[in-house]
């Protein structure tokens, strides 16, 4: 497998990189399909290096995709994690994607890359940024992307759409999205959470809308699970993953799917050792994934005690 890092941007005159992962290009007739992937990491930690997210990525690479690893600005502090810090490392985060997403669109001819089907797969902050980009393509608010582009699907393992606004009302329907969320993550919320100046618009509330939109989708539900489907997928689903991107993006397929998944003893966080062992290796700052642990709770959103 190719692995080349590459600068798709500069901010603040720091080098953005990404990985690319893909088989060689001499041998394609067709052009590839291309996946950018984004780490977790709570906007404050995580990179697009470690083991488990190399796995992910020659996963897909092996399957036939140019797969993108990507790194983002980290910005969010934990003495200043408040709501416009927040949408602040949610901001950044997107223009981010935006700006990557915008270099696979320049070197598509070169490389041989489909730019008519780019997928986004994010964990945790990554997969928030997956989405708030993809709602703010679908309101018309990326001027940096080509006229009419959008990404062919998304995949948001424990993720929302954050924003400024009380409620999300979509210009434009969105991309095939499979959403996989714990409806326990202690971490991002599952179904609405909101306070003045801020909404966060989980899986279960993307899912109803959805519903109601009749918008196609996947909604895998993991009862009694906590953040850990931010991680455990990469390792434990890539089936469930692979079955949404040949159906709904590949073919296509028109679906709308809810799988409610149950164990007798729903994965935790704390055993992450034990679910995700990949995770905890080869990243490329020990403290990377100490802080990532230990500083989960930066942006720690619990459900109200009552339903929304």
């Amino acid at each position: 497998m190719n692995i080349e890092t590459i600068c798709y941007t500069t901010r603040n005159k720091k080098k953005l990189l990404m990985d690319g992962y893909m088989d060689s290009l001499t041998r394609r007739k067709d052009p590839m399909p291309v996946l950018l992937y984004l780490h977790g990491g709570a906007f404050n930690s995580g990179s697009r290096v470690n083991k488990l997210q190399t796995f992910y990525c020659n996963h897909f690479a092996e399957k036939g995709f140019a797969v993108f690893s990507i790194d983002y600005r980290l910005t969010l502090k934990r003495a200043c994690a408040n709501t416009q810090n927040i949408l602040k490392a949610v901001e950044y985060g997107v223009e981010d994607l935006a700006d990557a997403t915008a270099y696979i669109c320049d070197i598509a001819e070169k490389w041989g890359l489909d730019r008519n089907k780019i997928l986004v797969s994010g964990s945790g902050a990554g997969a928030i940024i997956a989405l708030t980009a993809e709602y703010q393509i679908c309101r018309g608010r990326i001027t940096t992307l080509p006229s009419g582009f959008n990404f062919a699907g998304i995949i948001a393992n424990a993720g929302a759409v954050i924003t400024d606004t009380n409620e999300l009302e979509w210009d434009e329907p969105p991309c095939p999205i499979l959403l996989m969320h714990g409806n326990s993550d202690q971490f991002i919320a599952f179904n609405k959470f909101f306070v003045p100046g801020m909404l966060w618009a989980g899986s279960n509330y993307l899912h109803n809308q959805f519903q109601q939109q009749n918008i196609p989708h996947w909604f895998y539900e993991e009862k009694g699970a906590d953040h850990i489907v931010a991680i455990k997928p990469l390792q434990r689903q890539i089936n469930e993953m692979e079955t949404f991107v040949e159906k709904f993006v590949m073919m296509g397929q028109r679906s709308f799917v809810h799988t409610v998944w149950e164990d007798e003893q729903p994965d935790q966080m704390k055993d992450i050792t034990n679910i995700a062992p990949l995770y905890l290796e080869g990243w490329e700052k020990r403290e990377d994934i100490d802080s990532l642990i230990k500083e989960l709770s930066l942006i720690h959103i619990s459900e109200p005690t009552r339903p929304y």
